[in-house]
């Protein structure tokens, strides 16, 4: 017992990261984004971590989360509708419940913040609209179905550490063309 809740307290919430951002669904194939966003966080420290009472903002709401023993390179994704997310990408997603009031996020940008359990700023992202474009006129991730990917997860959070989602799952098609709606709980599919 002992030995356990050593290597609970070297655990830090400072090896958390945000890795990927669902902000604006394709409200057409996935449904509204006020069912349909999440945001997926990364674990990279070398013992497991509750992630109970770290939160989320966008600094108009904080949602806290609530026990989830999070292990060394696990994903796990905070979604908005834990119903509605199992219906589109399975069971099998590792989610961690929250408590507080999910607020949807700008799809013309936002701001997205991760706390610790004592209320200190871990990492915040502020992302706009165009981020994940590649130069071209529009992001996929803007309304297209992907998602906005984490680069390198040790690297900062500024545009160029991020980018629009590759096809996750190529065998969903919709009229001919494959979905594309991030890596939720996986790899990132633009990872370095």
């Amino acid at each position: 017992m002992f030995l356990l809740v050593a290597m609970l307290m070297l655990a830090s919430p400072a090896d958390v990261v945000i890795s990927e951002i669902m902000y604006n669904p394709d409200g057409t194939s996935m449904g509204p984004d006020e069912l349909m966003e999440w945001v997926e966080l990364h674990y990279g420290g070398e013992e497991t971590l509750n992630l109970r009472g770290m939160s989320i903002s966008d600094g108009t709401n904080r949602l806290v989360l609530e026990d989830y023993l999070i292990q060394p390179g696990d994903y796990v994704v905070v979604a908005a509708s834990a119903g509605a997310f199992i219906d589109l990408y399975g069971s099998t997603v590792p989610m961690v419940e929250w408590t507080g009031e999910w607020t949807k996020l700008r799809n013309s940008g936002d701001t997205v913040s991760l706390y610790g359990p004592e209320g200190s700023l871990v990492e915040t992202v502020t992302f706009l609209d165009s981020w994940g474009s590649g130069g071209d006129s529009g992001s996929p991730a803007d309304g297209d179905g992907s998602t906005l990917e984490r680069i390198d997860l040790e690297g900062g959070t500024e545009e160029s550490n991020w980018a629009s989602s590759e096809d996750w799952d190529y065998r969903i098609v919709s009229s001919g063309n494959p979905l594309c709606w991030g890596t939720p709980g996986e790899r990132n599919s633009r990872r370095r």
